[in-house]
């Protein structure tokens, strides 16, 4: 995950990922499968999300979202941005978000959604001289809090005091970034680049009996040089990195600490044959403090082979250190016992893929796009968590056999008649890996995915109507067997259809939307595992695969001032 290609919401931050990013907040966002740039660090294995916030030169003097929907849940964005000068530009962004309802619409006791507060706030400025000089600095603070459990459960008290199932997480970030790019005006191809940021993280939870504290401080850096290598068909790109992270993770009587200092160095080559042929190749050499040296090739290649065919491929190494708990979180809101049989390695996987894209050109000049995609990820070693072994613990150990990924992707998107678009794609997963000696599905990942988007616009986008529909294949569920028969689950969950609506209208300066969410009113039964006996030894509340609400609807307005 990265903001403006600087690393974003890694270790303990990555639980809630997306959570921490308002919506109104980002000016767009890139999603690529396949393994990164070795420019962007060792981590990306498998894909790379780039968040891309909006600019203050480029923002409007103030924006203003308000969003309120069935549930309960009111939210609230201010933007404003404006110039302080010649060269400098500066903006404000403001979230503010509440839900404090509490919904048991299956009747289990427990309530159906968190409760949920969040407050964040960003400062950002850019400095631009001419071609030259750009600079871009900003900090940012977030306060969140998440509160569930029992409908009874009562938050002012403490849990000696009462007995409810409660459970608590809150959350404090703190983060601060600077960015520095320099060009020579008289070789544009040639220029200096600096990242630089600081993140503090610290969280505490509470779920039942049990109790979480995580901290972590993270700092990177990344210096690249840019120039090319006789003409600009063959462009270089090098630098040297630093990244320094120190957790410190507590659950119950276990601590989890480390330290991780990784500088790095790296380089990439660029060859183009204009029209026909992009290479990128890259290695990095990383010196991690605990495990040593590690080395990073990766490859890109995209072809163009013309008759509108375009056809893209990757392969390369990553590696990851696991934060164990806080990617688990969920499992702490069960009756089982943690077990870790021993120290945990690096993680290590290869990733190979493959891209094909083709447009049809249709009578009435308009194109229809097909692409079908395939890409497996094979583990050298992963963290395992072992649901199944035994029904009152959870293991967690290092892998001992195979571990693999295997996603096919296919996509057609086109555009019929003016201003009408449509989407539909599919993708199948085939993810295993090897628990306590046998080769299994990975839990609660889904086999299959099935999408189709429609999108109508009238003119100068005065009314946008979107509709979304997605089709949820069975994921297997972990072995309940050693249950009690009232307490076992099936092997599979069913396969189930989610449908999502949205209509807009747009006044001069003004927008209103409503929309729907859920509208097939789709929800999981019986999610929770002996909800009637929370402190007991069956309770179960990490099995989660599908929609706890049902339907929901929403209205919100966007007020815009240029």
């Amino acid at each position: 995950m990265l903001f403006e290609n600087i690393p974003f919401l890694r270790g303990l931050e990555s639980a809630f990922g997306l959570n921490y990013v308002p919506g109104p907040w980002m000016e767009s966002i890139q999603i690529s499968k396949g393994t990164a740039s070795v420019m962007n660090g060792y981590e990306s294995t498998t894909g790379q999300i780039n968040i891309e916030y909006k600019k203050p030169d480029k923002s409007d003097p103030l924006f203003l979202n308000l969003f309120a929907n069935s549930t309960g849940r009111v939210e609230g964005n201010a933007l404003s941005a404006f110039k302080t000068g010649d060269n400098w530009s500066t903006m404000i962004l403001t979230h503010a978000s509440a839900m404090q309802n509490r919904i048991d619409r299956n009747r289990d006791g427990f309530m159906d959604i968190p409760l949920t507060r969040q407050i964040n706030v960003m400062n950002r400025w850019n400095f631009h001289a001419e071609d030259k000089l750009h600079i871009q600095i900003g900090f940012s603070v977030l306060d969140e809090s998440r509160n569930g459990g029992q409908m009874g459960y009562n938050f002012n008290l403490s849990n000696s005091m009462q007995d409810y199932y409660g459970l608590n997480i809150s959350t404090r970030r703190y983060n601060a970034y600077g960015k520095i790019g320099f060009l020579f005006p008289e070789k544009p191809y040639q220029g200096f680049g600096f990242t630089t940021s600081a993140t503090m993280f610290n969280q505490h939870a509470f779920f039942g009996l049990s109790d979480y504290s995580g901290k972590q401080f993270s700092y990177n850096a990344n210096l690249l040089y840019q120039t090319i290598f006789r003409t600009t068909d063959h462009k270089i790109n090098t630098g040297l990195s630093l990244i320094y992270d120190h957790f410190q993770e507590n659950y119950n009587d276990d601590e989890f600490d480390r330290t991780e200092i990784v500088p790095g160095v790296f380089a990439q080559y660029t060859y183009t044959l204009p029209d026909k042929l992009t290479t990128i190749t890259g290695l990095r050499a990383d010196y991690h403090n605990i495990w040593g040296l590690l080395i990073t090739p990766r490859i890109h290649i995209r072809y163009d082979p013309g008759h509108h065919n375009t056809i893209r491929g990757s392969a390369g190494k990553g590696y990851r250190s696991a934060s164990i708990l806080a990617e688990n979180i969920g499992f702490l809101s069960t009756s089982r016992t943690l077990v870790f049989t021993e120290d945990f390695e690096i993680e290590q996987a290869w990733n190979y893929g493959i891209n094909m894209t083709r447009d049809f050109h249709l009578s009435n000049q308009r194109e229809i796009t097909f692409s079908i995609d395939f890409y497996r990820t094979n583990f050298i070693n992963q963290v395992i968590v072992d649901v199944d072994q035994d029904i009152s613990q959870i293991y967690f150990y290092n892998l001992k056999g195979k571990s693999y990924s295997n996603s096919l992707q296919t996509e057609i998107s086109a555009e019929p008649i003016e201003r009408f678009d449509i989407t539909m794609a599919f993708r199948f997963n085939d993810v295993k890996a090897t628990y306590h000696g046998d080769l299994l599905q990975t839990p609660l990942t889904s086999r299959y995915k099935g999408l189709l988007t429609l999108a109508y616009a009238t003119r100068f986008d005065k009314w946008k109507f979107d509709i979304t529909g997605q089709l949820n294949g069975s994921v297997r569920l972990p072995d309940t067997r050693m249950n009690p028969e009232e307490y076992q689950k099936p092997e599979h969950s069913p396969v189930y259809p989610v449908i999502h609506a949205q209509a807009s209208k747009r006044f001069k300066n003004i927008e209103i939307y409503i929309g729907g969410e859920n509208l097939t009113d789709f929800v999981q039964d019986d999610p929770i595992i002996a909800a009637d006996d929370p402190f007991g030894d069956y309770f179960d509340a990490s099995m989660i695969w599908g929609p706890l609400l049902g339907r929901m609807f929403y209205a919100g307005i966007r007020l815009t001032i240029e």
